[in-house]
Parts: structure tokens; sequence; C-alpha cells
């Protein structure tokens, strides 16, 4: 039997009351726009449920919940699909997780997606009765009316959250008293997650998706971030023209646009009149200095050739002419080469490089080690040090160092950080802030921030690190430009640990 309907004309609630009452058997198939649901039934009971893009959703969630970065998640990812396997037994067999804990979050996705399909009022849905194989099945099973009043008591309290909530379309950001506001509010897990991904370019919808997490738990952690006041609408800066002001500037040549508003344009104001000149005297006067240089150039044409001329007949009655030609094309005499053994070849011996160069700069402010194989330059002063290096596969290496001799809040510095990428201002509003935290290395202490960007589908990566000890404050930047490729990616990572593991600051 096919049951099939509409959302708007039979709830959701209703459908799977009416499944669970009957202990249906099969797959039903719930369609909202491009999101694709699939929930399987067995005897009336919940044993599993798939969404569009079901591997990346479990990878966001794990993600999220601190279990694999996000490098190592893309790596998985690529790994699942060319092995056409799923991404949870890659994560197994390649030591990311234990079974037991990837049934645990299998069964935290399913309980999202099921949580999710409830706030959905369109959509189509199709019933169809068939055996539930054993792959379908699922170590999680779910009491269906327990899932519904569930659902239901989500629904209500969205109800009243999204009224607190800006739209799906808008921007988030830090503010700027992030940092005393986060220290003020105690943030849970799933909070601090969703605070990870605010980064001044991902709308609510994108953070909702990204997380893992179903919508009612993303929205309600915005709810308490936004109530924290550590985050925020982001502006945006509208310099689009309303069509009045359009058509004033094409009718008015003399006026021109600015950021978005019209101004008159003064800049011809400011040019001189040039008097009027008569154009035929104009031609009159430039015409006779040009026939004169034309005449002179030719004339010192002839002069040059005659001489040549000249030249060539005196040497041709002299002889010496001939005596020129003949040693000019006359082959030389190949001298007779003896055969000579060649010598026997001396094997050199083979040069091994290096694994680790080190690095100190002028000032001996710090010591570090990097992968061997790349060229530095150092432009350091009396107080300032800093050392550029490069790798021929476009990773590069910047450290900076200077006398420090203020109070120091590692994490104050590190949320003024996040909000001059996202001020407008900064060149860098691009970079998507993947995690940042506070460290102690080195004989400092500081903190890390992730960012990433894609440039023509390439995936480009920088790590910042800033730390202050004995008096010093240490700036590393680490940038790949193509982390997907080979040897990019693995020299990215090795870098990374190699400056964890070498890291001195002197004291």
């Amino acid at each position: 039997m096919a049951l099939e309907g509409n959302l708007e004309t039979f709830y959701l609630s209703s459908l799977f009351q009416l499944l669970s009452n009957d202990k249906k058997t099969g797959k039903l198939r719930i369609t909202h726009d491009d999101d694709v649901v699939t929930v399987h039934f067995c005897e009336g009971t919940i044993v599993s449920a798939t969404s569009t893009d079901n591997e990346k959703h479990l990878g966001y969630l794990l993600r999220s919940e601190g279990v694999i970065g996000s490098i190592e998640l893309e790596k998985t990812l690529q790994i699942a699909k060319n092995r056409k396997e799923r991404l949870g037994k890659v994560l197994v067999d390649e030591c990311f997780i234990s079974k037991d804990e990837l049934d645990r979050f299998v069964r935290m996705q399913v309980e999202n997606i099921l949580y999710t399909l409830f706030h959905w009022i369109q959509g189509k849905f199709r019933f169809e009765e068939c055996a539930v194989s054993a792959t379908d099945e699922a170590d999680t099973q779910f009491e269906t009316m327990e899932l519904i009043l569930e659902a239901s008591r989500r629904v209500d309290e969205m109800s009243v959250l999204e009224k607190q909530i800006p739209a799906r379309n808008q921007v988030l950001r830090y503010t700027a008293d992030a940092a005393s506001a986060n220290r003020q509010t105690t943030l849970n897990h799933q909070e601090n997650a969703v605070l990870r991904l605010v980064n001044g370019i991902n709308t609510i919808k994108e953070i909702i998706y990204q997380s893992g997490y179903d919508e009612f738990t993303v929205v309600k952690a915005l709810y308490t971030l936004l109530s924290a006041g550590i985050i925020d609408v982001q502006e945006k800066i509208d310099l689009s023209l309303t069509a009045d002001q359009a058509q004033s500037a094409a009718a008015d040549p003399s006026l021109k646009i600015s950021q978005g508003k019209i101004v008159p344009d003064v800049s011809g104001q400011q040019q001189k009149k040039r008097p009027p000149v008569n154009e035929t005297l104009e031609v009159e006067l430039g015409e006779g200095p040009r026939t004169r240089t034309r005449f002179f150039s030719i004339a010192l044409g002839i002069i040059v050739l005659c001489s040549i001329a000249a030249g060539a007949f005196f040497l041709y009655k002299k002889g010496s002419l001939q005596d020129l030609i003949r040693t000019t094309f006359t082959p030389p005499a190949v001298p007779q080469q003896t055969a000579v053994k060649p010598a026997e070849e001396i094997k050199q011996p083979e040069k091994t490089l290096p694994e680790v160069q080190s690095l100190q700069d002028k000032n001996a402010f710090f010591f570090l080690n990097l992968p061997a194989g790349f060229a530095h330059q150092e432009t350091s002063g009396p107080r300032k040090s800093k050392i550029t290096a490069s790798y021929k596969a476009r990773v590069t290496v910047s450290i900076e160092a200077q006398r420090w001799f203020g109070q120091w809040n590692a994490e104050d510095e590190m949320y003024k950080k996040i909000g001059g990428f996202q001020d407008g201002k900064s060149d860098r509003t691009w970079a998507s802030i993947e995690s940042h935290g506070l460290i102690t290395m080195g004989g400092g202490q500081g903190y890390k921030i992730t960012a990433a960007e894609t440039i023509n589908a390439s995936l480009c990566m920088t790590h910042f690190y800033t730390l202050v000890g004995h008096q010093k404050i240490i700036s590393i930047q680490i940038t790949c430009e193509n982390c997907r490729q080979e040897p990019t990616g693995p020299l990215f990572s090795k870098i990374d640990e190699t400056i964890k593991k070498s890291l001195l600051i002197y004291p």
C-alpha cells in the first residue's frame, strides 16, 4: 500500500501516529524544496532516518562535538567518497572514533533529523510498505509517541524564540564586548559550538546547516548568545542607488556617484580653461620643424653610406678585403684526436638534507624549527624582529616578535583579533573562523585562531598564533594557498606540529 499527500493538509504528527498505530513497516519519504528525508519504520517503530547530504551532516555534528577537526573532516569525506564507504566506517577505520561512540552520534544525528522534520509546514510525503533490510536498520529505535510529544514541545518553544531571532538570511558577528560578555555567561557545549560558526560571513541558515544540530537547538543557542551580548547582527553598508537617483545621475553629467550618494562633479571646475588657438596657425607652425628634421636625417644617412662604400673600395685596392674574407670563411683544420679511455667515475656520497631547519632572529627573541626546504628573509630592527619563510609548495610562515611591557589578557586579545577580521576595514574580512582557543606554548600564554577561505575551489587555510612570555610578544602566521593538494596540505600540518614542539621564547 502506498500512502502519499501534502504536509499542508496532513500533519506530520498525525502521519507518524497513524503509521505507529497500524504497526507499519516500510519507508516514509518526505520532500521539502531540495531537502529529502527518508524515515524507516519497523512494525510502527522508527529505526533510522537519513537526509540529503547525510554524510556531511554527520561530519558537521562530529566537528561540533569536538571529535574531528575541519581539515580531518575534509580528508575523511574525500576518503569515504573514493572508497564508496560510509563516513562512520572510515572514521572508525582511521581510529578517529570507536564503534560505540559512533553509534551514539548516529543516534544523535537521527534525532536531529526527526526533530527538524516537525518544523516543516510544507512538503510532500510518500510511504511505501516494504521489508526493512538489515542494512537499513540502525542500532537506534525511537518510541514514536515519545518523539511526537518532545517534537511538539520544541515547536511550541520555537514559536516564541523565533520572535527574538533575526531572519535566516541575516549575518551575525562578535560584539565589541564579546570577551567580557563571554566571561560573565556560562555557555554549554552546544552554545560554544554554535558560537564558533559565527564569523561575520555565515548567515543564520548556514550556521544551522553547518552545526549538524537540529534547528531548535541552534536557534536556542543563538538566542542565548544574542541575549548575553556576545554576538549581534552584522551591519551592512548599502551602496545601491534608488531609481530616482540613477535617473538624475544619467540626466546631469555634472553629477557623479560617491558611496551610494549623488554629488556634483567639481573636478572640471578645477581645470584651467585652455585659450582658443587658431588651428591653421598651429599646423603651419608645427610643419616647419618637422620638415627640417626629416631633411637632416636623410642627408646624414646618405653621408654614412658614402663613407662605408669609399672605405670598402680603398680596402679592395689594397687587397686587404680579400684577405679578410678568406680569413673569415676558411674553416679551421680539425686536429686528429686520439681515443682516450674515459676515467673511472668517482661516486660522490649522497647528500642527506636535514629534516628540519632552525630559525632564530637577530635579537634573540625566539627560536623554532621548521621542516627543511624553505627560503627565508629577515627584516629585523633593534626592537622588532620579523622573519618570513616560504616553501615552493605555496606555504608561508611569518614570525614577528617585539618587546611587551603592558598587561596581557589572551581572551580579550583573541576576540579583538576576530573582531578585526569582521569590521569591514580589514583586508581579511574573508576569513571564515573555524576554531579559536587559548593556549600555552613555548614559555608564553596566548591564543590560536584557525581561519579558512575557498578561492577558485581551492581550500586556503591560515593559523594565527599570538603568545606573550618573558616580556616579549610573538605572532606566528602559517598560510597555505591550496590545502587539498599534495604536498601543500601535509606540509601545512607538519609545519604546525613542528612549531608547537619547538617554539621557545627566550627569557
